[in-house]
């Protein structure tokens, strides 16, 4: 299973009136700031005080000190962290649900880590890309390429710039598959759709061409597994 980490990019949350939201709002700033420094003790301080805080968000900050626990590699913490705050969302949390199951990838539970894709997907009222994608990951991990075909296909809707390493993996599963012709063209669509600059869509174009004669080259295939969505906290 190939590993993929946390990348650091803020999100935006906007904030009502009122001075206990003000101060929700300066803990999770003051936070995100050590957040970026790499002080993740410091951030995980001052997201507490949000816990502690009336009228502020506890689902965001039990889901920001969940990121930096996931980033220190304390993954039980960070699951720990992501559940209290899909819980309190009751269960319509789906960047939080996206997170705890990047979580449990990363820990190798790849069967509740799917759960967890799924149940983004759910929650984000049946489209969510980066949720989708990781499943078709998982499904064709699993060697269920139906399922990961299908899986792509659907992350292709509304995942923009990233609907290319969609398009390279369904040409990889359409070449285990042997239909090579329209593995080929996937490998095509992938090249075009990133300006050429996906290296492995290039290498299995190329590679494509002599699977007719060799079918075994399939392995040779490379997956990309770039994420569609960043793992962050939000912010104020």
């Amino acid at each position: 299973m190939v590993k993929r980490l946390a990348v650091i990019c803020l999100l935006s949350l906007a904030f009502g009136a009122g001075r206990a939201f003000g101060q929700s709002a300066d803990s999770l700033e003051l936070g995100n700031l050590a957040y970026l420094r790499g002080q993740y003790d410091v951030a995980i301080r001052e997201y507490n005080r949000v816990l502690s805080e009336i009228g502020g968000d506890r689902s965001v900050a039990h889901y920001n000190i969940g990121v930096c626990y996931q980033h220190m590699e304390r993954f039980n913490e960070a699951l720990e962290h992501y559940r209290s705050a899909i819980e309190m969302r009751e269960g319509r949390y789906p960047v939080a649900s996206y997170a705890l199951g990047v979580t449990l990838e990363q820990m190798g539970r790849t069967a509740e880590a799917k759960q967890a894709f799924r149940q983004s997907v759910r929650a984000s009222g049946g489209s969510y890309p980066a949720a989708t994608f990781e499943i078709g990951l998982i499904s064709q991990q699993e060697g269920d390429l139906g399922d990961a075909a299908h899986a792509y296909r659907e992350a292709m809707n509304g995942s923009g710039k990233n609907a290319a390493s969609c398009h390279n993996n369904l040409g990889i599963v359409l070449a285990m598959s042997g239909d090579y012709g329209q593995a080929e063209r996937e490998f095509m669509v992938a090249l075009k759709q990133s300006r050429g600059k996906l290296a492995e869509a290039r290498q299995n174009l190329t590679l494509c061409k002599d699977l007719y004669a060799a079918p075994a080259l399939v392995a040779q295939l490379r997956l990309s597994t770039k994420m569609l969505q960043p793992v962050a906290p939000a912010g104020s």
